[in-house]
């Protein structure tokens, strides 16, 4: 479960590097509450896929094979940082396509930060609960648990910087966004290395879909890094690549 921990970890990289980039948009005259439309709908999809969308019927399991176990309370509480996060970031969707209607805002708004509020309380259950486990199943679900975490602590980031004015630091958070960047990117290739070699190793072949999807991730990092066009839909892809990475785990 080596990858599905690095990829977490990248993960935390990638969602600094939004952040920063959607601080330039900002401070360039974007919209505030893009970086939380952005983190609300990065957290809903990393848990709808997670074990197969199992927090669907509220429900959280940690481990693999025999170690496998169900984590009482942590289902309910990411199911519902799940429902908040999806029902906020559709409403503040829609509200930006309605070209309008700001009365909606305060509502997402409030979902999103029960969402973020239920992620911390569900994470620090998980934690305590997990503590308990077998090592093999601390290390598989330690990437899931770094993943939600990153992304959640975005969400709660950009709702509590939003309501304030930005000053003109575009060049600074820009500067900060690439450094996050090239972290991110780094670990997605040494996470493509590990897949590779433990592919090899277990099963004898380089061409794992754990591989293959750390590669992918690692290519993804790779593009973001490239000083073109479409910096925060590159560095959002990255993120992506890394999410699909650490629920495929390996």
């Amino acid at each position: 479960m080596i990858v599905s921990a690095v990829a977490g970890l990248a993960c935390l990289f990638a969602s600094v590097a939004l952040f920063w980039s959607a601080r330039e948009r900002r401070a360039q005259g974007g919209d505030p509450l893009a970086p939380a439309l952005a983190s609300g709908a990065a957290l809903a999809v990393l848990l709808m896929a997670q074990d197969g969308g199992s927090l669907l019927s509220w429900a959280f399991r940690a481990g693999a094979g025999v170690s496998r176990a169900a984590l009482p309370g942590v289902g309910i509480l990411l199911g519902v940082t799940l429902v908040c996060a999806l029902a906020g970031s559709l409403l503040l969707g829609a509200q930006r396509l309605a070209g309008g209607a700001d009365a909606a805002r305060p509502v997402a708004v409030g979902l999103l930060w029960a969402a973020a509020a239920a992620a911390a309380i569900g994470l620090g259950v998980a934690i305590v609960q997990t503590g308990m486990l077998p090592g093999e199943a601390l290390a598989s679900s330690a990437g899931v648990l770094t993943a939600v975490a990153a992304v959640a602590v975005a969400l709660a980031v950009a709702l509590f910087d939003a309501p304030r004015p930005v000053p003109a630091v575009a060049e600074a958070a820009a500067s900060r966004a690439l450094v996050a960047t090239r972290v991110a990117a780094a670990l997605a290739v040494l996470a493509a290395l590990v897949a590779g070699t433990l592919g090899y190793w277990r099963q004898g072949t380089y061409a794992a879909p754990t591989t293959l999807a750390a590669v992918a991730a690692a290519l993804f990092g790779l593009a973001a890094l490239e000083p073109t066009r479409l910096t925060l839909t590159r560095r959002l892809l990255l993120l992506a690549a890394l999410l699909l990475l650490v629920v495929r785990g390996g």
